[in-house]
């Protein structure tokens, strides 16, 4: 009697797992849809029970107050899905909160999370548009946050995070995007941020593996007036990162504060920078800047530590400038030729405006940034920094600077 039962149980054991196994790999056919009679709490709760592979769709309207998500577990190859559509919008305005100038607390708060996309969503009037605490491999696609009091996007102790294809504007106190914490494999990509009252992209403690390309960093510094910042902040700790085909413009500010070791600066615009183009403090250690274009009347490309200036790269870079030093640090300053004779940019080349298409800080077109046909810019880029797409209308596949060259010129 014993055999037989612990055969069945066996038997039924085996049934079970094999039900388990099979509910997972088809879970990624479920669809819950939502329309804006439907209070944000109802939604949270859907999302943070879903099955992997479940797709959660908003329906085009309204949805008040704050949406939080906790301990939503999906899988690499069947993520969670919520996705507005167009017309999607959480507004989290809350007037009751007076001493936050009428800003509610979270547009969506995730934590504890694990493979879940946030998919083409417009969130406004919140204090922190989205927040992902402690959670892995969350991504925010698609999404317009705009009109936030500190941050579009803050992400916190959050592993392998990917930040795609948003537009994040009019932040009135702080940063478009802040990291903090500890994290490391992070991707920052194809991005729109504009009008911040501080930084565009602050990245604050242990954070490292981070890919930061083809986004556009605009009038960073500015809103609702000048206050300050850096387009990218790399400090406590930030470490590892690779900063290729971003367009920075209009920057009340640095371009770029870096205070850690690692950072690879490549085939960038930087055009209407306020103050310098890299500050690089102690610990910014083999910091290297290839193939970028500075079009600067008054920013100094270079401040840059004389601990930190010994381990220094730079070269096959464009300089469009006025009269100012490249380099100006604790004060010392050096022009072009003494700026050389230091071992710096020797194969790099100054003259007037490379583009043949508009430039500016209103964003950019197909026409924005473009290289001019004769532009010494053209295949004349570091050679093992050769073009993954030929450039738009010019040249070869060599190393082409700005945007438009590189292996992350994919526009």
């Amino acid at each position: 009697m014993k055999r037989k039962f612990y055969r069945k149980l066996s038997v039924i054991l085996a049934m079970g797992s094999f039900l388990f196994i099979w509910s997972l790999t088809v879970a990624h056919a479920r669809i819950i849809e939502f329309t804006p009679e439907d209070s944000l709490e109802k939604i949270g709760r859907a999302v943070s029970k879903a099955l992997p592979g479940t797709q959660v769709k908003l329906a085009p309207g309204d949805y008040l107050g704050s949406l939080r998500i906790s301990s939503s577990k999906g899988i690499s190859k069947n993520p969670i899905i919520l996705m507005g559509s167009p017309g999607t919008r959480i507004k989290t305005w809350d007037s009751s909160r007076q001493n936050r100038d009428g800003y509610g607390e979270h547009g969506i708060l995730v934590q504890n999370s694990s493979h879940l996309i946030l998919k083409g969503i417009e969130i406004q009037g919140a204090e922190r548009g989205i927040t992902l605490g402690s959670s892995r491999n969350i991504s925010v696609i698609n999404c317009n946050i705009h009109d936030v009091r500190n941050y579009g996007i803050m992400n916190y102790k959050s592993m392998g995070t990917r930040i795609q294809g948003n537009h994040i504007s009019k932040s009135l106190k702080e940063h478009g995007i802040y990291f903090s914490g500890q994290a490391s494999l992070i991707r920052i990509q194809d991005n729109i941020i504009e009008d911040t009252h501080i930084n565009g992209i602050h990245i604050n403690g242990k954070i490292s593996s981070i890919l930061m390309e083809r986004n556009q960093l605009l009038r960073i510094g500015t809103y609702p007036q000048k206050e300050g910042g850096a387009a990218v902040t790399m400090i406590n700790g930030a470490s590892d990162a690779l900063i290729r085909n971003n367009v920075f413009s209009g920057v009340y500010g640095q371009g770029m504060t870096i205070s850690g070791p690692g950072v690879r600066v490549v085939n960038n615009v930087f055009h209407d920078v306020a103050w310098s183009i890299i500050l690089g403090l102690q610990g910014a250690e083999t910091l290297s800047f290839y193939n970028n274009i500075i079009l600067e009347k008054k920013a100094v490309p270079f401040q840059i530590v004389s601990g930190v200036l010994a381990s220094f790269e730079s070269d096959f870079n464009y300089y469009s400038l006025k009269n100012q030093p490249l380099y100006e640090k604790q004060g010392k300053k050096l022009n072009w030729n003494h700026w050389q004779k230091k071992g710096f940019d020797l194969h790099s080349v100054s003259g007037k405006s490379p583009f043949s298409g508009s430039i500016g800080s209103g964003g950019i077109n197909k026409n924005s940034y473009v290289l001019d046909p004769g532009s010494p810019c053209v295949d004349t880029g570091f050679p093992g920094l050769e073009d993954a797409k030929i450039p738009p209308g010019i040249g070869m596949k060599r190393s082409d600077m700005g945007i438009y060259g590189g292996p992350g010129n994919g526009w």
